[in-house]
């Protein structure tokens, strides 16, 4: 399916789901979380960005975070992102609704959206990170909180040699996601007024997600059990989509979706 019959899925959606994963940020040269470009460890993943890391070795899980930012601090949304920003303000302006899902961490989908986020030195409450239109269903790795006042978010410094400390308690703090050994939070990611939202959508497009954790594989199992559209565009093409309201694109999603965002622009904004 070529980038214009894709838009005019899109164009025939009222209430459309976007559920992007960390393959969006490829081309912006973010590796993922399981990627060896973040160095040699003897503790997989998993056990790294877990809350009992952070009891027991938190500068050991800082260590690691501060090799993943390495690659956020010198990245920009790519035209993936910026596509997926663009889908979602046309599909406003023609009536319809749209909201999109990350389950990447990198915040780059949000700074594609609203620009930087700004965090004075005293920090802002949780509930001011959620924008209209966006929930960053695992949190954002550029902020941080500690357990003495979780309602309260701070940017985490450029360099972490170590692990930051809480001015307050004097504890390490915790970055803004959720770990690996955690469930979903409304509280603090959203995550459930997303699923909401997703069993409400009468199409949903998944950009560069392997599906791999519970909530973002959950939430397409209970879209497709509804026998309801799904696009997904992945360079990978993955073999599990074999499904007759599955539409799939193995096509690199930064210069796919633009071509996706151009054509829908041309069928529904009002030509000069």
């Amino acid at each position: 399916m070529n980038p214009k019959e894709v838009a005019q899925l899109l164009k025939g959606s009222r209430r459309l789901f976007i559920l992007t994963g960390a393959g969006t940020s490829a081309a912006s040269q973010v590796p993922s979380l399981f990627s060896p470009a973040l160095g040699p460890n003897k503790e997989t993943p998993l056990a790294l960005l877990s809350s009992v890391m952070l009891k027991s070795r938190p500068t050991k899980l800082w260590t690691y975070i501060s090799s993943y930012r390495n690659f956020i601090l010198r990245a920009k949304p790519n035209p993936a992102h910026v596509a997926i920003a663009q889908i979602s303000n046309l599909m406003a302006k023609s009536g319809a609704q749209c909201h999109i899902a990350t389950h990447s961490i990198d915040g780059l989908i949000n700074e594609a959206m609203f620009g930087p986020t700004q965090i004075p030195s005293s920090g802002i409450e949780t509930k001011l990170l959620k924008h209209q239109g966006l929930t960053e269903l695992c949190g954002n790795i550029n902020y941080m909180r500690c357990e003495c006042s979780p309602s309260v978010v701070y940017k985490v410094p450029a360099k972490t040699g170590s692990a930051p400390h809480c001015g307050r308690c004097g504890k390490a703090m915790r970055p803004h996601v959720q770990f690996f050994d955690e469930g979903p939070s409304e509280e603090f990611y959203g995550t459930m007024s997303a699923i909401e939202r997703a069993l409400d959508a009468d199409c949903m497009l998944i950009v560069g997600s392997r599906l791999g954790s519970f909530v973002p594989r959950s939430i397409v199992d209970d879209h497709l059990s509804e026998r309801r559209l799904a696009i997904n565009v992945n360079i990978e093409n993955v073999g599990t989509w074999r499904k007759n309201n599955v539409v799939s694109v193995a096509a690199p999603c930064e210069v796919f979706l633009p071509e996706v965002a151009d054509h829908l622009a041309a069928s529904l904004l009002p030509q000069k």
